[in-house]
């Protein structure tokens, strides 16, 4: 036996091994993963939240809607001059006020986000154990922990939709397994998120009617389906504009939800042209890498994502940003789905379709391509790359951020009205009377023609200049058209 023959073979002994172990241990590994991706996550947050990075607004508005709700003001914020059940009806924030009564600071929620996102990855280990074995769950595991969506909405900023993950993991669990009750369970849970998650939910009843299931499996649609249709009209009572802020999404299809349906229904080209465009192509397609195009190949579940592909790709300007946001929350679990449905043609079918019989002949190549793809995917569309540049700061930037430590925490009293820049929302939210300078610049609240005022309380102005110099930039049109 040649030298290389013996390395070959004891390589080959030392990864059965590995198997082995992986397989005998799969739950304890599982947790492992867990808990690392929690830590590592929530680390990131905190760094990223000391460097004053969080400038997307989004972590600011919920920090001061569950300040105030954790208050006894429930839901109030003044960042958009209303309810923010007026933006989103997302009744489950009321479960994250006791805590942020214990510790009022904005980790707190990125604590949790982390958390939650990381504990979704359970359920979903459990319906691949189910359908493909052991040692399987532990890498379906592992691809949902450094798939890029779910990384790139950790890093990106705060958003309460990224805990509809944990309750429709669990959904599609029950729903697999056939237990009834946890289903209900976890479809309740679903609900209490946000206005949309109904899409996702509605789908699972539609699956039941193609699986033949008893009629039970097919009711919770008709809630779906009616909760949906309640948030959006709650919603739009509650905005001043009088309807669902973010129709303006759709303004391209009509200025009201029956104009957008009528439009849809009676000129389905407009409709099509819309889907076809290279933008859209290319976001279904940065989607499906990830998952090495699996779900494509078993598409039962992709009808859990079709509602919410419709809703994205429909846009009026889809750009590759949507890669780096929460948007595409709702299209992980039927993604999964898929993929898990997909990796069980090419293990378990005795059948199998051509592409998966050569992945059965070809067991090792099948396998080095399928985790080359999930960590290729992670490396190029996620944001693991580009951390160093989150963690990494120059001196002079070390200067800066010592500065805005000085204003924000000995400077600006915390029960002062205060009205500040991007970067410094965040970290000054934890108090009655907040607003943010750039709907100053714009002269007009979000997606509306209803005149932005600061609130009488405003005690305080504190700007970045750097921002001042891209509210003029973005915004100059608009000088002079607020008066307050």
């Amino acid at each position: 036996m040649t030298l290389l023959s013996r390395w070959a073979f004891g390589l080959q002994n030392w990864l059965q091994r590995a198997i082995q172990f992986v397989i005998r241990h799969q739950r304890a590994i599982r947790w492992v993963m867990i808990a690392c991706f929690v830590v590592f996550w929530t680390a990131i947050a905190a760094v990223k939240f000391a460097r004053f990075a969080f400038d997307g607004l989004d972590l600011a508005i919920y920090t001061q809607v569950v300040w105030n709700t954790a208050h006894g003001n429930w839901f109030a914020f003044s960042l958009h001059h209303q309810s923010y059940l007026g933006d989103h009806l997302e009744l489950g924030l009321v479960a994250l006020a006791p805590f942020f009564r214990l510790l009022p600071h904005p980790l707190t929620l990125l604590g949790f986000q982390a958390l939650v996102v990381g504990l979704a990855a359970w359920p979903l280990g459990r319906l691949a154990q189910r359908r493909l074995g052991s040692g399987w769950a532990v890498f379906v595991t592992f691809a949902y922990l450094i798939n890029p969506s779910v990384q790139n909405m950790l890093l990106y900023e705060f958003h309460f939709l990224t805990f509809a993950l944990l309750p429709l993991m669990f959904c599609l669990d029950a729903f697999d397994e056939r237990r009834y009750g946890r289903y209900l369970i976890a479809f309740s849970l679903a609900l209490l998120v946000r206005e949309d998650v109904p899409l996702v939910l509605l789908m699972f009843s539609l699956l039941a009617l193609l699986e033949r299931r008893h009629w039970r499996w097919v009711i919770p649609g008709v809630l779906a389906l009616g909760w949906f249709g309640g948030a959006l009209w709650l919603t739009g009572q509650l905005n001043p504009n009088g309807q669902y802020k973010f129709l303006a999404f759709y303004q391209w299809l009509g200025p009201t939800l029956p104009a957008i349906v009528h439009n849809a229904l009676t000129k389905p080209w407009i409709i099509v042209n819309r889907l076809l465009t290279f933008n859209n192509i290319n976001f279904v397609l940065g989607m499906l890498l990830p998952f090495a195009f699996l779900p494509a190949l078993r598409r039962r579940g992709l009808w859990l994502t079709l509602p919410i592909f419709l809703q994205l790709l429909l846009i009026e300007q889809l750009s590759t940003l949507v890669f780096k946001l929460h948007y595409t929350v709702l299209l992980l679990p039927g993604l999964f789905y898929g993929f898990i449905l997909g990796l069980g043609a090419l293990v378990r079918e005795r059948r199998p379709p051509a592409w998966a019989a050569w992945a059965q002949r070809e067991r090792a190549m099948a396998g080095a391509v399928l985790v080359t793809v999930v960590v290729y995917s992670s490396l190029v569309i996620g944001p693991l790359v580009s951390l160093a540049r989150t963690t990494t700061v120059a001196a002079v930037t070390r200067e800066r951020l010592r500065a805005q430590r000085v204003f924000v925490n000995q400077l600006v009293p915390r029960d002062a009205g205060l009205a500040t820049s991007y970067a410094l929302t965040a970290a000054t939210a934890t108090r009655a009377t907040l607003s943010s300078l750039h709907y100053v610049f714009l002269g007009k609240q979000q997606y509306s023609e209803v005149p932005f005022v600061l609130p009488a309380a405003t005690d305080y102005l504190l700007i970045d200049r750097n921002d001042a110099v891209l509210y003029h930039a973005l915004y100059h049109e608009h000088e002079g058209d607020n008066d307050g």
